[in-house]
């Protein structure tokens, strides 16, 4: 016989509260923390490290990781780069000392990169333009330079060396709410839009609208509304998924070849209405800028995405700078497994949409 959940009544195959409520149940007790168990929690890691409570912390609390970044580097832990966030600078010298070994391994050395890339600094700058003019032997056996690299802790650099921000630190979580919040929210996700797509005929949606003039979205530097179309069908096909907006509303989808005799693409869904009845909205409370850096962490404007696989920042296709991370839409939200990623460049005017899954 099955059990259910004492908690939330869900059918369960075994005895106990289910997954779901375990991981809530931890989730507010970190987030219910005072200043002194906050502190007692880091420095009982410092001394026995623990990866998945880590990354409660600094997703939930954006805790200072300098005690867990030491204790990360003496264990050789590299599998939650944030938790190098603020590394102290003996750390981050030997890393990058090993860094310049032309004898380390590629597989470390890319680990060394992502974590130096979460931390960044002048110091860590100054390290990734020198291997990009000077590439170790180890080079050979990666697929990118440093620069790349680099956007994996939310920044990059050109030749001459200016840093240009790829995520914006500070983070809104959106999370359902109700119909009428909803439609007082200045973000809303998978809204109806006028037309159809050009390759499958499915009908299109605004993928997020959103009002940058609300005072939660100020970071954004987005003075006005925008509304980004796309087409949910295609997601998975696109390997760009450009799109050109204004301020007031108006987008359209920069046209890519429907290789229709190389791609079988799927009839038009039924699901589509469905999805833009949602009642997503916008949340009031910030939260840390790594909150949506976790598997199923949901959606939300701001912060780092989590990358399924490769982080990936397009080139704006008019200006040719990095673009920078708006907003990630998690599986609940667009019926797919995986993520949605929207970038945009502001002073182009350009949005992509990328999609990631396992």
């Amino acid at each position: 016989m099955g059990n259910k959940c004492p908690q939330c009544g869900a059918a369960i195959m075994f005895q106990g509260l289910c997954l779901k409520c375990q991981k809530e149940n931890e989730e507010k007790a970190i987030l219910e923390m005072n200043t002194e168990e906050l502190e007692e929690e880091i420095n009982n890691l410092a001394e026995d490290y623990d990866e998945d409570r880590c990354r409660l912390l600094i997703r939930l609390r954006g805790i200072n990781t300098e005690k867990l970044a030491r204790a990360a580097w003496e264990d050789e832990e590299f599998d939650f780069p944030p938790v190098y966030k603020d590394a102290p600078d003996d750390v981050i010298s030997e890393m990058i000392e090993e860094l310049m070994d032309d004898d380390l391994g590629s597989r470390k050395a890319d680990k060394l990169l992502v974590c130096l890339a979460h931390r960044g600094g002048e110091a860590v700058l100054n390290a990734f333009r020198e291997l990009e003019e000077n590439p170790r032997e180890w080079r050979k056996k990666l697929h990118v330079d440093p620069h790349v690299y680099a956007n994996e802790g939310g920044w990059t650099f050109d030749k001459d060396g200016k840093v240009t921000e790829t995520v914006f630190r500070k983070c809104y979580p959106v999370v359902g709410k109700t119909p009428k919040m909803r439609e007082k929210s200045p973000v809303k996700l998978i809204t109806a839009a006028d037309g159809v797509c050009e390759c499958c005929g499915t009908k299109l949606v605004n993928i997020i609208e959103l009002d940058g003039r609300d005072k939660r979205l100020k970071l954004l530097g987005i003075d006005g509304k925008i509304a980004l179309k796309s087409c949910l069908n295609c997601i998975p096909y696109n390997e760009n998924g450009f799109v050109r907006f204004d301020l007031n509303g108006w987008s359209e989808i920069v046209p890519e070849e429907c290789n229709s005799e190389e791609t079988d693409y799927p009839d038009p869904p039924d699901w589509v209405d469905e999805l833009t009845e949602n009642t997503f909205a916008l949340a009031d409370k910030a939260m840390p800028e790594y909150y949506p850096f976790d598997d199923g962490s949901g959606s939300a404007v701001g912060g780092f995405p989590f990358w399924i696989d490769d982080c990936i920042i397009k080139d704006c296709p008019d200006c040719g700078k990095p673009m920078i991370c708006l907003a990630q839409l998690g599986e609940d939200v667009h019926g797919y497994e995986g993520n949605v990623v929207v970038e945009v460049c502001r002073g182009c005017r350009v949005a992509a949409v990328l999609y990631q899954q396992t």
